[in-house]
């Protein structure tokens, strides 16, 4: 999320934010980034991404 907006909303890196739709909500961690505009939030759809095993490694996110 933009700084701007993160500083509007009065969330700060870490937290949990609520996120809703038309279609439904959900909750994700607040990760403030500059690269971001105004008005505009970042969201991995999960294809492609990869997570971190507890041994260093990581691995594909399910499907």
């Amino acid at each position: 999320m933009s700084p701007h907006d993160a500083e509007h909303l009065g969330l700060s890196d870490g937290v949990l934010a609520q996120i809703a739709t038309t279609r439904g909500s959900a909750q994700a961690v607040v990760e403030i980034d500059d690269r971001l505009q105004p008005g505009h939030a970042a969201l991995p759809n999960g294809f492609g991404l990869d997570l971190p095993t507890e041994d260093g490694d990581t691995t594909p996110a399910s499907r």
